[in-house]
């Protein structure tokens, strides 16, 4: 229990906060009176308008990011910038070959249209976008190649093999494309 709530609020310290607001939550939630049903109400409504803030700032987002970038860009080095762009393209193309390839993979892995491994690993897909961390992902792409492909065990260990062959063989060729670019910028 802090000394001072409002310096363990102003000071950060996570822990402290967290113990202070369930020890508060309990107590108010164990008191039988209207007095603690006013103040519950009170912390709602509080929380209603700090979701509208928010809902706010989130909309504006996008502009204030786009004029930190604005200024940022109109700062740089013009030859920094091409490099920096020629990179950026260079990494999406490899990105989305290596997306086509994995594609046409289960496509022949599956076998049928060209869509349905699409729509087989829609779940896995969803969680990869959400998650950003392949390993929270793969048991799942696993479990979906398993269940909607009928893919074999010897199989998804080809398909493993042949992912980190095609990721390590692009983040080469990527790194041999884009190596000069810290150079162009020097001159």
């Amino acid at each position: 229990m802090p000394h001072n709530v409002f310096a363990a609020y102003s000071e950060g310290r996570v822990v402290s906060i967290i113990v202070v607001s369930i020890l508060v939550g309990l107590a108010l939630g164990l008191i039988h009176s209207s007095k603690a049903d006013d103040v519950l109400h009170h912390v709602g409504v509080a929380h209603e308008a700090f979701e509208q803030i928010f809902e706010w700032v989130i909309g504006l987002l996008p502009i204030g990011l786009f004029c930190l970038i604005a200024g940022v860009a109109a700062s740089v080095n013009p030859t920094l910038l091409h490099a920096l762009l020629r990179y950026i393209l260079v990494f999406c193309v490899a990105g989305i070959a290596l997306l086509i390839a994995y594609r046409c993979f289960l496509w022949r892995l599956a076998g049928g249209s060209f869509t349905f491994p699409a729509r087989a690993l829609r779940e896995p897909l969803l969680l990869a976008f959400l998650a950003n961390t392949s390993i929270i992902t793969i048991p799942s792409c696993l479990d979906a190649l398993k269940r909607h492909l009928r893919a074999e065990a010897e199989r998804l260990g080809a398909g493993r093999a042949l992912g980190r062959y095609f990721t390590v063989t692009l983040l080469a060729r990527l790194r041999g494309l884009s190596g000069s670019w810290p150079r162009s910028s020097a001159r």
